[in-house]
């Protein structure tokens, strides 16, 4: 369906993925991004791509989302990063939606 996703991207999945304001998808992997906009094998960090991350986000992330504004959201753990955040910001799962059920939180 999509063919420029990376080889690498095929074998075993994806983490996270989300859908950009250009209306492709953005898929992540590890530390790595793509979106299916971009030309085959074409990857950025997410160091690359998002560089307000946190350090312990820039390994990969356990789930992703984008804001119709254009920011993104990022989640490892509990933890949430938002693109239009001060670098290294994170707020507890549960501050930022508070009303999430408490097995996801």
């Amino acid at each position: 369906m999509y063919g420029n996703i990376p080889d690498s991207f095929a074998a075993g999945g994806i983490d996270a993925a989300y859908t950009p304001k250009t209306g492709h998808y953005g898929l992540i992997k590890g530390n790595l991004v793509h979106h299916t906009d971009w030309g085959p094998n074409v990857t950025k960090t997410l160091a690359e791509m998002y560089p307000s991350l946190p350090d312990s986000f820039r390994s990969g992330v356990d789930a992703a989302y984008a804001h119709p504004l254009g920011t993104y959201g990022l989640i490892k753990g509990g933890q949430v990063h938002h693109t239009d955040w001060l670098n290294n910001a994170t707020k507890n799962v549960e501050e930022v939606y508070p009303n999430i059920p408490a097995a996801w939180q």
